[in-house]
């Protein structure tokens, strides 16, 4: 309490000599971003998150908020239908884990289907598609063996695709 006191003294001792009040922090940053998101304030939760990215882009390459600020960015993009920059902010992510954890990052998968997500919104279905070749290829070298039920989700939801494509051969060849 004693604490949150002194901050806010702080704070109005810089308003009162007309200065701005020392920069957020990006856990701040990225909280406030989440309570503008969960009560659908997707504008304020963009502010709040470009904020953080700011913050984020002098950060150590390998510091996991990086990777946080651009996971947000990518929800609250594709919250409002921005499905282009929402992929790029998620691709920026998947760079990070990449590099960062290795390409054999077990959490990279879940990030790939959602730039599939992201992909068919956009109606790019063949990009779509190859990355779900990769998530298989992922999901098989995970599970050693093409029988697992998260290389059969990969099947079905590339064919999905298919049929949005007119193609029921196809999905019935992956099926």
């Amino acid at each position: 309490m004693m604490l949150r006191m002194c901050a806010v003294a702080v704070v109005f001792s810089f308003c009162a000599v007309g200065q701005d009040p020392p920069p957020e922090d990006i856990p701040t940053l990225l909280a406030a971003g989440n309570t503008s998101y969960l009560h659908g304030d997707y504008d304020g939760a963009r502010e709040a998150y470009d904020k953080a990215w700011e913050l984020a882009k002098v950060l150590h390459s390998a510091d996991p908020l990086r990777y946080d600020v651009l996971r947000k960015q990518s929800t609250v993009r594709a919250a409002v239908g921005q499905y282009n920059e929402a992929n790029d902010f998620l691709s920026m992510a998947l760079s990070w884990r990449e590099q960062i954890n290795g390409p054999n990052d077990p959490k990279i998968p879940d990030d790939l289907l959602l730039s599939v997500a992201y992909l068919r919104a956009l109606k790019d279905y063949d990009n779509a598609l190859a990355v779900l070749n990769r998530v298989v290829g992922l999901h098989t070298r995970a599970a050693g063996t093409f029988e697992s039920t998260n290389v059969a989700d990969d099947y079905s939801r590339m064919a999905q695709i298919y049929m949005m494509t007119k193609k029921p051969e196809e999905a019935e060849r992956v099926l």
